[in-house]
């Protein structure tokens, strides 16, 4: 790649996000280091750090449109559904779909959560998180006003018991899928759905 001392900040700043996205897909969250972008970008390191101050400051900007995908899946998912119960149906199955999907992505949505962070380089992040927040207690909302769900308790605990369990049970099927025996002949598409129904017919009384 030959090096060009004109483009634009925007333009470099996507040319490192494009390199270090390479580098997340192929090494993943705990082997990728700055270096590793600076190499496949095939600029010099003082540019990566005149745009990011660190690792996590680049991951945190990846982060942003790993949640953004996240919550575009959501929408779409629940997008042609006909009641509130199916659509939250249809965003427990579309998280693990991107669990599925995008592996690295979802990884780093969680190590991201997990990691201590500047305030400031998490703020896109915590916006975009609490509009996909939102995304899901307007269907809870809806839910009630409709009457498919009927319980007292409020529509934000509800999304963090969805949202909970649905991070736990793909944990759980990513931790055991190579300590339960025979896993690979469990129908994990039936055991999500299963899941779902369990999940969301506890919201009514």
């Amino acid at each position: 790649m030959k090096k060009n001392k004109h483009h634009s900040p925007e333009t470099r700043k996507q040319q490192i996000l494009l390199a270090a996205e390479i580098v997340l897909l192929k090494e993943g969250i705990q082997n990728f280091t700055i270096d590793q972008v600076i190499s496949h970008a095939q600029i010099a390191k003082g540019t990566v750090y005149k745009y990011y101050k660190s690792r996590d400051h680049l991951l945190a900007e990846m982060a942003v449109k790993a949640v953004e995908m996240l919550f575009m899946s959501f929408k779409s998912a629940a997008t042609g559904m006909n009641s509130s119960m199916e659509k939250l149906r249809a965003v427990i199955k579309a998280c693990y779909h991107f669990y599925r999907n995008y592996p690295q992505y979802y990884g780093l949505l969680n190590y991201f959560e997990r990691t201590d962070v500047n305030a400031d380089e998490k703020e896109k992040y915590v916006t975009v998180s609490f509009q996909l927040q939102q995304f899901i207690e307007d269907i809870i909302s809806q839910g009630k006003e409709s009457g498919e769900i009927e319980t007292p308790v409020s529509d934000r605990y509800l999304d963090f018991i969805l949202w909970s369990s649905c991070v736990g049970m793909i944990q759980f099927i990513e931790n055991k899928k190579d300590l339960i025996p025979n896993f690979k002949e469990i129908n994990q598409e039936q055991l999500m759905d299963d899941f779902a129904s369990i999940i969301t017919n506890g919201f009514r009384k």
